[in-house]
């Protein structure tokens, strides 16, 4: 089965520019690519759990040290909503949270700000300017987030999430957020990862 050669292939590491590690199940390409266009694309949502597995690998080995992980998921855009009705990466998040063997959870810190232009159609330099400053996290939702770490503390790792990395703009920009609001981050993780391409629009 195309799931199982997935599971099997090699996790893609990625470092971005805020000194935040992450990690992918695999490249953005042959089976992994059509699970994903078909679940995000396609309303294929009985692929959730094949994509959460996959998740929950990158989990496993991202926070292995962690007592508990937080999960945050990149906020769908109003558009975006609109058109599907619903939020595929949400519904990863909370379903790798659930089959996840440290005790995780998904928190909805981020929001979007402002309307942002479809990333796909713009080449690497411009993804950087179009999502600079789109996200924040609510003053309230922070500071209960921090109350929570404090009573009792525990070695929490805070992981974003997305469904694929390409430039690392959309992770840098959630990172920026979460730390603006007082919440540390220490990894993300996505199912896919594309190659970059110097110049290339992914």
């Amino acid at each position: 089965m195309c799931d199982a050669a997935i599971r099997a292939g090699p996790l893609v590491a990625r470092q971005l520019a805020e000194g935040v590690p992450v990690v992918a199940a695999g490249g953005y390409e042959g089976p992994l690519r059509r699970l994903l266009l078909a679940y995000k694309e396609h309303g294929r949502r009985d692929l959730r759990d094949v994509l959460a597995a996959l998740l929950v690998r990158n989990l496993d080995f991202l926070a292995a040290t962690a007592d508990r992980i937080v999960v945050v998921p990149i906020p769908s855009t109003r558009t975006a909503l609109r058109a599907r009705g619903w939020e595929p990466v949400a519904e990863l998040a909370r379903a790798a949270a659930h089959a996840a063997v440290p005790p995780t959870r998904v928190a909805r810190l981020l929001r979007c700000r402002r309307t942002v232009a479809d990333q796909a159609a713009l080449a690497a330099t411009e993804r950087f300017v179009n999502l600079a400053g789109a996200y924040t996290v609510s003053p309230g939702m922070a500071a209960r987030f921090r109350r929570e770490q404090a009573d009792p503390p525990r070695r929490t790792a805070v992981l974003v999430l997305d469904d694929i990395v390409t430039t690392g703009a959309t992770l840098g920009e959630a990172v920026r957020a979460l730390r603006a609001g007082g919440v540390p981050v220490f990894g993300a993780v996505t199912v896919a990862a594309t190659r970059l391409r110097r110049g290339g629009t992914c």
